[in-house]
């Protein structure tokens, strides 16, 4: 008896505490603080008409919310514009409406295709709807009601392959201007419950610089948009998703020709389906996806021995890619189909609770589709499956695991990753992942570890790494690292950047920053026994060398009544450790760049870096100069162009290698539904090795799209490439493309 009343004397004083502790978590979940907007329901009202114009009666009913402060330029100033915002919903949408005061004559508008509301002003809207301050949405449009939309997870990361399927109308008075919008409640993930609270807030943007929100952004964010920092959004009752399935099917005919050889045509057909599988999970399935309207990847010069990563344009891919980003790049969708056609694909994410899933699967191989396809030679198939699960802990941190596998031609690669991300204090985040790979040819070493930890504020952000990354691990068949077979490294790194901000001499922010680094290589014997023959392992090369860098970097940001946006140099010294060569490095360059709000954009940058030339075997130097700008003539037209030129020298200072790529876009939008789109790109490389070579690629692109009603399009495109050596010049491939796809839903 007396050894239960003292344990009782412990548990009880235990209880009681936490009692208290709940009963304040509660208080503080009541106690939503100053920024609470109510939104208004319509209830048996019709709703508002979709047209730019707050004149509907239940505009005039709603509670408008306004008294925006600046981000930029004057941190905590009030907005030299005001805007002010309305809400009203139904069961199954949200709409919202903004008055942007401004004068008329000083309102930055251009028209662009969708996810370029940015070129203008605009106006955004951030929503938790699960109100979890993890995940959310922005849904935003300029003066010509150009749409811009992305997923909010992570609490501050953005993932901005995701579009919605929303409407926004626009219009231009003598007031300023008016966005007008309609969000189906399809597009959002919220808890199946009769009352919700949600977080919310609002992002005005001015193209001359000018960013305000409604409830400011603390320089403890880091100046960023984090969803655990958002207002709030209360009254919503009674509310439902709404439509759950949708389907997409699609129709191509083209005609190609592939060098030489006669010109041939061909069709094709394929669908994509989603379907909502509850309120917060949906499920999607491609059948012979195609990606013609895909634009060509831009030609990069990379001097490295390791293969450019490109960035992924797909659309049954883009969309909820963020699921599985962790710590180590284990998923690279575009490793899907570079060898073979993909037959199938399927996949399911969302979010249960505080528990993320998201699972893919695709089959690649060759589609003859019925004999509308000819077979054709050496397309690889393969099976590939990834699967993920993230728990969410506490306000900030989560855990999760990651599964990859491809399973192909009678073996297999799998890797499993542990991640966590851990936030505190809203300053301070530490993440990390532990990875290992099972193949037929790997048995050990083949782990990776990976450790940061991040303090970030608007004055200071500081970063401590470190990372093991063990010779035999090899996620390349599934993911993307940047290693060699047999050989991998561990490392440290520190990092710290202070940015304080001025108003003297036109200045806005300025930037000083180092980092430093060690690394050690870890090989296997194969990666000694398998050098080649004709070269011979450097004198000074030991398997526990230590390489190191020192990294310097000034940046200045000016104010938007000066030309220039910004001012960068940099300087790198280090030692690198090759197998062949020992040797120390430095690198130097700087870039600049001009105001976007202006109708001409610019920017340049050059440096010079040392490096190791693997074609010859030999430590060299290149020099690189770049150049970009983007004009806008007029509100209807961009011209775009990229132009980079590397010149690579040996240890001597002789040229051995010229480099250059180049590229300009023009488009053209008759409005928000129709353009017009003519792209070219050529490249030359030329080598002066043991004999001078020279090779070029040119590549012309043209592409006409409708949009005839919402995501329902029609497309007509032309591709020609085209390259040269100093013998040869001839066709590579051309195609004309024509595309019809409809989007229905219910």
């Amino acid at each position: 008896m007396r050894l239960l009343a003292k344990r009782w004397e412990i548990i009880v004083p235990i209880l009681l505490c936490l009692l208290t502790l709940h009963n304040f978590v509660l208080a503080d979940e009541e106690n939503l603080g100053s920024y609470v907007m109510r939104a208004l329901p319509l209830g048996d009202t019709s709703p508002p008409r979709i047209d730019g114009r707050l004149d509907d009666a239940v505009w005039k009913k709603a509670i408008p919310v306004s008294g925006f402060t600046q981000k930029e330029p004057y941190y905590g100033q009030p907005a030299s514009k005001d805007t002010e915002i309305r809400i009203v919903y139904s069961r199954t949408h949200l709409y919202v409406g903004a008055r942007c005061f401004a004068k008329p004559d000083k309102i930055v508008k251009h028209l662009s295709r969708r996810d370029n509301a940015y070129a203008s002003d605009a106006f955004a809207i951030f929503i938790d709807s699960r109100h979890d301050h993890r995940t959310g949405y922005k849904f935003a449009c300029n003066p010509l009601g150009v749409q811009q939309d992305s997923y909010r997870y992570n609490d501050s990361y953005k993932d901005i392959s995701w579009d919605g399927f929303w409407r926004c109308e626009t219009s231009i008075d003598s007031l300023g201007w008016v966005a007008e919008f309609e969000i189906p409640l399809s597009n959002l993930r919220f808890p199946d419950q009769t009352n919700h609270v949600w977080g919310i807030n609002f992002e005005r943007y001015f193209r001359d610089g000018e960013s305000t929100a409604w409830k400011p952004i603390s320089p403890d964010d880091g100046g960023t948009w984090r969803m655990s920092s958002l207002g709030h959004l209360v009254g919503i009752e009674h509310i439902r998703q709404g439509k759950h399935l949708e389907i997409y099917p699609y129709t191509t005919a083209w005609l190609s020709q592939h060098g030489e050889e006669k010109a041939a045509g061909k069709s094709d057909l394929g669908f994509d389906v989603k379907y909502g599988v509850t309120t917060n999970l949906r499920a999607n399935l491609t059948v012979n996806p195609d990606f013609a309207q895909v634009e060509a990847d831009r030609i990069e010069i990379n001097l490295t021995r390791f293969p450019t990563r490109l960035q992924e344009k797909r659309l049954f891919f883009m969309e909820g890619n963020s699921v599985f980003s962790t710590p180590l790049e284990l998923f690279y969708s575009r490793r899907i189909g570079n060898k073979g056609d993909i037959l199938w694909g399927t996949k399911l994410n969302g979010k249960v609770g505080g528990t993320t899933v998201g699972f893919i699967g695709a089959q690649t191989g060759d589609w003859t589709y019925f004999g509308l396809r000819d077979k054709e030679e050496n397309k690889e198939e393969a099976l590939y499956s990834v699967f993920r699960v993230s728990k969410d802990l506490f306000r900030r941190s989560s855990v999760g695991i990651l599964m990859a596998t491809k399973d192909w031609e009678d073996t297999y690669n799998r890797v499993v990753g542990i991640d966590g991300r851990f936030g505190f204090q809203n300053k301070y985040v530490a993440s990390g992942q532990i990875a290992q790979v099972w193949s037929p040819d790997l048995s050990e070493n083949d782990r990776a570890y990976t450790f940061q930890l991040d303090r970030s504020t608007d004055l200071l952000h500081v970063a401590l790494s470190a990372e093991r990354m063990e010779p035999q691990f090899d996620a390349n068949a599934t993911g993307y690292i940047r290693k060699e077979n047999d050989l991998g490294w561990e490392s440290a790194n520190f990092g710290v950047e202070y940015r304080p901000r001025t108003q003297d001499f036109g200045l806005k922010q300025v930037f000083v920053g180092y980092e430093g680094s060690a690394s050690r290589g870890l090989y296997t014997d194969a990666y000694f026994t398998e050098l080649d023959s004709t070269l011979a392992i450097s004198p000074e090369f030991e398997e526990d060398l230590v390489s190191w860098g020192h990294n310097t970097w000034l940046s200045v940001s000016f104010r938007p009544e000066f030309l220039l946006s910004s001012i960068r140099v940099w300087y790198d010294y280090g030692k690198t450790v090759e197998l062949t060569d020992v040797f120390n490095v430095q690198s130097f360059g700087a870039s600049v760049g001009t105001q976007g709000h202006r109708r001409l954009v610019g920017s340049m940058n050059f440096s010079s870096r040392d490096y190791y030339n693997f074609a010859q075997k030999y430590v060299g130097n290149n020099k690189s100069l770049g150049m970009g700008g983007t004009a806008r003539p007029n509100d209807h037209l961009d011209l775009d162009l990229d132009v980079n030129y590397v010149q690579s020298f040996d240890p001597k200072g002789g040229t051995d290698g010229r480099f250059w790529t180049g590229s300009i876009r023009t488009t053209y939008l008759l409005n928000r539904d129709v353009f017009l789109r003519v792209f070219a790109q050529t490249s030359a490389n030329r080598t002066y090795y043991d004999q001078i070579q020279t090779h070029r690629t040119v590549l012309v692109s043209g592409l006409l799209g409708w949009e005839f009603r919402p995501r329902s399009n029609l497309f007509l495109a032309y591709n020609e490439d085209r390259s040269a050596s100093d013998t040869h010049f001839g066709l590579n491939d051309r195609v004309l493309v024509a595309k019809v796809s409809y989007f229905w839903n219910r």
